[in-house]
C-alpha cells in the first residue's frame, strides 16, 4: 500500500507554522480564490509556501452545479495561479454557489437529479478542456435534501467521474458528518465509489448543535472521523491527505498536534516518501 502524502490547507495564520515544520508536513494545498482575491502580501506569502513544499490547489468559486457552464475569465484566472504555484492538481466542490443574479457565497448541495448529473458532467469537462492538471471533485457537507426522488449520493458521485474520468476527493470529515446527520451507511457509500477514482481526501474537526453534527474546521478531527479515514487508506491507495482548520489556532502549532493524530490514526510512521503526487 502507498503511504500518502500527509500536509495542510495553506491559511496565512498558519503561514510560520507551515514554513517551520517541513520535517511533520509533505504537502500544502492551496486555494485558488484566496490568490485571486489576494492582495500583495498574501500572494507573496502563499508563492514563498508553495516553493517549499508540494502544492496542490483546491477552489470554491467554480459553481459547478450552476445550469450556467463555468466561467472561461474565471478559470483564465485559475489557470494562472495553477502555473504560479506550480500546482499538481486542481479540486472543487461539487455544489452550486450562485446563479445569474444571485451569489450566495455558501457550498450548496445540488439535486442529485439524472438532469443536474448531466449538467455537471457537462460543466466538469468544461472545465477539463480549460485547465490541463488532473481534475477532482468534492462531496460537501448538507444540512437538508431536496423533495422527491433523489439518486444515491454515491451514485451521483460515481456517474460524474466514471463519465468524465475526473478524480474524487474525498472529504472524510464531510461523509461522517453526512451519514450521522442524515442516518445512511458509510459502508454502503465507500463501497458504491469507483474503484480507480478516490485519489485524495480532506479531514477536518467539526462541532455538534441541538444534535446535528457540523462541519466547522475548528479542531481536531473526531474519532469517527479518524476511524473512517482508516477504512478508507484501507481501500484506496490516497496521493495526499489534506487537513483544513480555518479556525481555533490562537495557538498556529495545533496544526502539527492534528497531523500527528492524523498519522497515528492511519499507523504511518512519519512523511510520505512517494516520488510523486498524482491526479
Amino acid at each position: 500500500m502507498r503511504r500518502p502524502y500527509i500536509g495542510v490547507a495553506y491559511r496565512p495564520q498558519l503561514h510560520d507554522v507551515i514554513l517551520a515544520h517541513r520535517d511533520k508536513i509533505d504537502v500544502i494545498e492551496v486555494m485558488v480564490d484566496h490568490y485571486i482575491s489576494g492582495g500583495p502580501a498574501i500572494r507573496e506569502k502563499m508563492e514563498q509556501a508553495a516553493s517549499a513544499y508540494p502544492v496542490v490547489a483546491h477552489g470554491v468559486g467554480l459553481s459547478l452545479g450552476s445550469a450556467s457552464l463555468p466561467s472561461v475569465d474565471y478559470l483564465n484566472k485559475v489557470e494562472e495561479v495553477l502555473a504560479k504555484l506550480g500546482a499538481l492538481n486542481y479540486s472543487e466542490h461539487l455544489a452550486f454557489t450562485k446563479s445569474a443574479s444571485l451569489d450566495s457565497s455558501q457550498l450548496l448541495p445540488v439535486p442529485r437529479t439524472p438532469e443536474a448529473r448531466n449538467i455537471l458532467i457537462e460543466n466538469v469537462a468544461s472545465v477539463q478542456r480549460q485547465i490541463s492538471l488532473p481534475f477532482l471533485i468534492e462531496n460537501i457537507t448538507y444540512y437538508f435534501d431536496y423533495a422527491g426522488p433523489q439518486m444515491a449520493e454515491f451514485s451521483f458521485i460515481s456517474e460524474i467521474a466514471d463519465a468524465t474520468g475526473c478524480g474524487i476527493l474525498l472529504d472524510i470529515e464531510n461523509l461522517y458528518i453526512n451519514s450521522v446527520n442524515h442516518k445512511f451507511s458509510t459502508q454502503d457509500f465507500l463501497s458504491g465509489l469507483p474503484r480507480e477514482s478516490v485519489r485524495a481526501a480532506h479531514v477536518a474537526g467539526g462541532g455538534e448543535h441541538n444534535g446535528v453534527l457540523i462541519d466547522t474546521h475548528d479542531r481536531p478531527p473526531r474519532e469517527g472521523t479518524l476511524c473512517l479515514l482508516r477504512e478508507v487508506c484501507s481501500r484506496w491507495d490516497l496521493a495526499t491527505i489534506i487537513l483544513e482548520r480555518d479556525e481555533g489556532v490562537d495557538d498556529p502549532y495545533c496544526i502539527i498536534e492534528d497531523l500527528d493524530l492524523i498519522r497515528s490514526g492511519i499507523h504511518s510512521d512519519g512523511p510520505g516518501n512517494t516520488p510523486a503526487i498524482p491526479g
